[in-house]
């Protein structure tokens, strides 16, 4: 199933039910942009559930709404208008901002999860920094130094505050990659010196 362009304001959950057609025990994201798609299990690899499409299951209308309310996603005038496209509506009575907080990565720390791509670069400071390290910096960062990196904003909007991650990845991962496209993604930190970064070590569009 794809998955449309995300917005800064959408906020995204991952419930388990059964599935409606197969009757197996499985795991639904959902998104308050209407799209939602279907796991087996959640972790690396991320496999998605084969029975096609959502059907009537997902979240929808003031069930999504009140889903959202319950784990603490502002409900703006945006998020609003997603969920009920075309019909005007909106909730003046929660104007919050969504919060964002920057992780910062630590030597060998590991993270998985489902998140929006805010940023993609291929030119930055911190790219042309990490080109200009000689190759033991690279490698104590974990870094190939036969390899191109971009730089890449991950947004994880399932938890408030969302949580952001700034993170370099190699060229042939971020190959089809684009802006509020959502993705599963497997991370590692390195530090050398001043140095901190997240390596992205697999990455796949939902």
């Amino acid at each position: 199933m794809s998955i449309p362009t995300h917005g800064p304001f959408c906020q995204t959950l991952v419930y388990d039910t059964s599935c409606w057609y197969c009757q197996k025990a499985i795991f639904v994201l959902q998104c308050s942009c209407g799209s939602a798609v279907l796991f087996d299990r959640l972790g690396t690899p991320w496999p998605k559930h084969a029975c096609g499409g959502i059907g009537g299951s997902g979240l929808s209308g003031w069930t999504a709404v009140e889903a959202l309310r319950a784990l603490g996603a502002p409900i703006t005038p945006d998020v609003m208008a997603k969920i009920f496209p075309g019909q005007g509506l909106s909730d003046r009575s929660v104007r919050q901002e969504i919060t964002t907080r920057k992780i910062e990565p630590e030597r060998d720390s590991q993270r998985s999860l489902l998140a929006v791509v805010r940023e993609l670069n291929q030119d930055t400071k911190r790219t042309r920094d990490i080109a200009a390290l000689p190759d033991l910096g690279r490698k104590l960062l974990g870094l190939d130094s036969r390899v191109r990196y971009r730089q890449i904003t991950l947004v994880n909007n399932r938890v408030l505050p969302n949580e952001s991650y700034t993170a370099l990845v190699p060229d042939r991962l971020a190959r089809g990659l684009r802006r509020d496209a959502m993705v599963t993604v497997a991370m590692r930190g390195g530090v050398a010196g001043e140095f901190a970064v997240w390596v992205v070590t697999d990455i796949d569009l939902l």
